[in-house]
């Protein structure tokens, strides 16, 4: 079995969808994503702190997103008065 290290999973995936498509492809080829950052033990509290981890990490993602767009809003009208 392959071990690729990641620094954190959301250096892997930021969206749980993708994440999920992408451990299942890597698990059908025998492959385990390991976290260095992030001690993920292997049982059952494991797949809850998985599932945990990315959906904070899809929530960060968004967040960063619309935040971002808000702001260029703001400025865009700031600039055209």
């Amino acid at each position: 079995m392959f071990f690729p290290t990641v620094y954190k999973l959301d250096r892997f995936s930021r969206n749980k969808y993708e994440m999920a498509i992408h451990r299942k492809h890597h698990k059908d080829n025998g492959i385990k994503i390991l976290s260095a950052m992030e001690n993920i033990p292997d049982s059952l509290e494991g797949v809850l702190l998985e599932s945990l981890l990315e959906g904070m990490n899809q929530y960060y993602s968004e967040e960063c997103f619309y935040g971002h767009n808000f702001n260029l809003h703001i400025f865009e009208y700031t600039v055209s008065l």
